[in-house]
């Protein structure tokens, strides 16, 4: 295999692969036979009558404002040329020949689903950028398997997809536009403007998982399915790196992985703030680690689950040297768990962000059942947290949940975190909570210790919460 991916070989075969790899980008410049690949769709923004809404920071709040959401959207259409079937057809070339490196050089290209297949390379130069066209069309994003809360079924395909593929990477220091905000793309978190809203099909695609309906039969169409897609698609694949890049504005979670091992995120820069932007979403992957990334965005840094339908494993889960300056949690286990999420670390990472909610949140649907093997946090500095630093829920109703070890040391804030509790703890007589371990936690501004804690195996050593050392707590009755 030549490009990137070459683990052994002379400095003269990596050039000559540079070269020809080179060459081959310029098939985007419109300089070969490849550019009749290139084809004009329609790209359409919408605006409102009154124009950009005023009322809180919160855009999620514009739901309630009954006179502003019953206004239609005004749409604006044009033309622009989209590269995306000539950047799938020059990677797939290189696929099929062994492999390689497409270099996107610099200048703005519009694109649309792009599949990135083995042992591929697709770098992006400083100052290249892809913008992907807001389109209903399925010819730009055709239906595709893709998993949602824990769910199977055909909907509109991920802006770019790694599938059933292995040794691809998507590297290079450029930027990638999900062009995802309150009017464009998807205005349908909450049915805003008159659109379906996005709750409804999920409680579709519940109840059709409940009453048997095979997933390739749970179809959602593009022109009106209302489950927002993620900006990368990662299904089924191994050894996939992401480096380097800015990725923003993104329709859904940033990074969304399901049945894939050895993946690896490092260097990139994430700013989106759509409602309920996940960066990285976990369901059934091993070996996973991100590390050197700046995260700004609604959601949760890290999302891990295992199964849903079936039963799957998330393990070998390593964060380190990351900087969170936005959303509402850092890790958030849950709410899809059937199986196990085991091997979990936070090492020297830095939460900064001020309106956050929490550090740790395992938070179960219904019927959860599974196990939570050893949680480690270690390190870091902590800035805001509104509510419990650590909040634990194991009530699942039904099902029954193991949460063996969790361990936490040198976590310090600076200054008054401003959090609601340290540490709340709540388990139901089906489950287990098994061993939790502080040591050299200094937390300032915290309101209160434990708000609600159930019987278990706590240590602590050398914590000390607002100045004083916490050597004991009360246990719940």
């Amino acid at each position: 295999m030549t490009g990137e991916f070459a683990v052994t070989g002379e400095k003269e075969s990596l050039e000559k692969a540079e070269r020809s790899v080179f060459q081959r980008c310029q098939y985007l410049l419109g300089k070969t036979p490849f550019e009749r690949l290139a084809e004009a769709r329609v790209d359409v923004s919408y605006t409102h009558p009154q124009g950009e809404w005023n009322g809180s920071a919160d855009l999620s709040a514009v739901r309630y404002d009954v006179s502003y959401c019953r206004q239609a959207l005004i749409p604006h259409k044009r033309r622009v040329t989209d590269y995306a079937p000539v950047i799938n057809a020059t990677l797939q070339t290189l696929s099929e020949e062994g492999g390689g490196t497409l270099i996107i050089p610099e200048g703005e290209y519009y694109v649309s689903a792009l599949r990135l297949p083995s042992h591929t390379c697709l770098r992006l130069d400083p100052f290249a950028t892809l913008r992907f066209i807001r389109s209903n069309e399925e010819q730009a994003y055709p239906l595709t398997l893709r998993r949602v809360a824990g769910y199977d079924c055909l909907a509109r395909s991920p802006l770019i997809s790694i599938e059933n593929a292995g040794e691809v990477a998507l590297t290079g220091t450029g930027l990638i536009d999900g062009r995802a905000s309150l009017f464009d793309y998807h205005p349908v978190k909450y049915g805003l403007f008159g659109e379906p809203c996005e709750e409804q099909d999920l409680k579709r695609l519940r109840t059709w998982a409940s009453e048997g309906v095979a997933p390739l039969k749970r179809v959602f169409p593009v022109a009106r399915g209302t489950l927002r897609p993620p900006l990368i698609g990662i299904r089924n694949a191994h050894h996939v790196s992401l480096d380097g890049l800015k990725l923003r504005h993104s329709p859904w979670h940033v990074i969304d992985a399901c049945d894939s091992h050895h993946l690896r995120i490092k260097s990139l820069e994430i700013g989106s703030l759509l409602f309920d932007n996940d960066a990285l979403t976990l369901n059934n992957c091993q070996k996973v680690s991100v590390e050197e990334t700046r995260f700004k965005i609604s959601g949760t840094s890290f999302v891990l689950e295992a199964g849903g339908e079936t039963e799957g494993h998330t393990e070998n889960f390593y964060a380190g040297d990351n900087l969170v300056e936005g959303g509402c949690a850092v890790l958030s286990i849950g709410p899809c768990l059937k199986g196990s999420v085991d091997k979990l670390q936070l090492n020297h990472n830095h939460y900064l962000s001020p309106d956050a909610k929490h550090l740790l949140k395992v938070c179960l649907a219904p019927g959860a059942s599974g196990k939570i093997g050893e949680l480690s946090v270690d390190g870091g500095e902590l800035r805001g947290t509104e509510g419990a630093l650590i909040d634990i829920d194991l009530r699942t109703g039904r099902g029954a949940v193991r949460f063996d070890k969790l361990s936490v040391s040198h976590l310090h804030s600076a200054g008054d975190c401003g959090a609601g509790a340290a540490l709340k703890v709540e388990v139901d007589d089906a489950s287990q909570l098994g061993q939790l371990n502080f040591e050299g936690v200094r937390l300032y501004g915290v309101r209160e210790l434990c708000p609600a804690l159930t019987r278990c195996a706590l240590s602590l050593r050398e914590v000390f919460i607002n100045g004083r050392e916490v050597r004991e707590v009360r246990f719940k009755d």
